[in-house]
């Protein structure tokens, strides 16, 4: 995903009535806890192939900041979804949230060609065990006739997603969203 920063509802008139020099390191571990959090909390909500996506979920601190990263070029099309799925679902969003979706507005996805989008696609087909011919033993027939029957099925779908798009599946702004609240009152308490 590319760069982003989000506010907070709050946060600057918290951080007015604090003295950053003096209270940097309790400000530095509010946002790094916070940082964490989302991570966590991100990484459970983020759907569940492989894992690549999750694995790539991470933050890092800054001076007086946090950065949550998701470090797949895909991740953004999870989150907001693509086409018309990806239309209903940021007009819900903040304004913060909606113009960092719109970056990735018809960018025609991650960098690569039908094909391999295919193969991603077949990939998947072939770990579901979609479309394939079983043996009798209840295995993976590798005959020619399953192996086209997944190739039928990875090519359907791929079509498929490419003109109707696919659904948000939401991990980076309900993490960031539960956990803003905490953020606010950690803060809070450094100033009582």
């Amino acid at each position: 995903m590319a760069n982003f920063s989000a506010s907070i509802k709050g946060f600057e008139e918290i951080m007015d009535k604090i003295d950053p020099v003096k209270f940097q390191r309790e400000i530095q571990g509010a946002l790094d806890d916070f940082g964490l959090r989302v991570e966590k909390k991100a990484k459970l909500l983020a759907p569940k192939d492989e894992g690549a996506l999750a694995q790539s979920i991470n933050h890092t601190s800054g001076t007086l900041s946090v950065t949550v990263s998701v470090n797949k070029d895909y991740a953004a099309y999870v989150e907001f979804g693509t086409r018309k799925f990806a239309q209903k679902y940021v007009s819900t969003l903040p304004n913060d949230w909606k113009e960092f979706a719109a970056k990735f507005k018809g960018s025609g996805g991650s960098k690569g060609s039908f094909m391999s989008f295919f193969y991603t696609i077949l990939k998947w087909v072939q770990r579901k065990g979609i479309a394939a011919h079983k043996t009798k033993s209840g295995g993976r027939s590798n005959s020619k006739s399953s192996i086209q029957a997944e190739y039928s099925a990875a090519y359907l779908i791929a079509l498929k997603i490419i003109r109707e798009g696919i659904k948000p599946q939401p991990f980076l702004y309900p993490a960031f969203t539960q956990e803003e609240g905490q953020l606010l009152k950690d803060l809070q308490n450094i100033i009582e």
